[in-house]
C-alpha cells in the first residue's frame, strides 16, 4: 500500500523490479515497468506506483545524496553526473535476463555484507554502489538521444573495442 502513496525523499533510490508490473508515476509522467527494470530516483523525485500486478516488487537501495556526490567527484569531470540528476525524468533502463540475474545476486551479497563484514560493509556498498551505476547506468557517447535501446547502446560500446572496429 505504501508503494501507492506519492512521495519524495532526500536520498537516492536505485530499485529493480524483482516480479511482476506497474506503472511509474514520476515528476508529473509516468512509466511502464517490468521484471528487470532499473531506474535511479532522485532526491526531491516525486513518485509512486500505479496498477500494481498482484506480484510486483521490488530490490531497492536507499543511498544517501552525500555518497552520491562523493562518487561523481571521484568520478571527475569526465564523468557527466548531470545526465543522471538533472534530467526531467529519472535514468531508467531495462537490463537482460542474465544481467537480471547479476545484479539480484549483487544486491543479495550488498544485504550479506552488514552481517558478514561488518566494519569493511561500507567499503563494500560504495564498490557495489559503483559497480550497479557502471553496469546499468553506463557512460555512453554525450550528445546522442538518451532513449537509444539497450541493444543499440551496447553494440556501440562494442564497437569501440579496437578488435570489433578493426576486422
Amino acid at each position: 500500500k505504501q508503494l501507492a502513496v506519492r512521495h519524495s525523499h532526500d536520498y537516492f533510490e536505485l530499485f529493480v523490479v524483482n516480479r511482476g508490473t506497474a506503472v511509474h508515476r514520476i515528476n508529473g509522467g509516468s512509466r511502464t515497468l517490468a521484471k528487470g527494470t532499473v531506474v535511479l530516483v532522485r532526491p526531491d523525485d516525486f513518485h509512486y506506483y500505479a496498477d500494481m500486478s498482484p506480484d510486483f516488487s521490488i530490490i531497492n537501495v536507499l543511498i544517501p545524496s552525500g555518497t552520491i556526490h562523493a562518487l561523481f567527484d571521484y568520478l571527475g569531470s569526465g564523468y557527466d553526473s548531470r545526465r543522471l540528476v538533472s534530467s526531467r525524468y529519472p535514468p531508467t533502463t531495462q537490463v537482460s535476463p542474465t544481467g537480471f540475474k547479476a545484479l539480484v545476486t549483487e544486491l543479495e551479497k550488498l544485504v550479506l555484507s552488514k552481517r558478514l563484514l561488518k566494519s569493511r560493509s561500507d567499503a563494500y556498498f560504495r564498490i557495489t554502489l559503483l559497480n550497479l551505476l557502471a553496469t546499468c547506468l553506463p557512460m555512453g557517447p554525450t550528445g546522442g538521444h538518451t532513449d537509444l535501446p539497450v541493444w543499440l547502446r551496447w553494440l556501440a560500446l562494442e564497437m569501440m573495442k579496437p578488435e570489433n572496429f578493426t576486422e
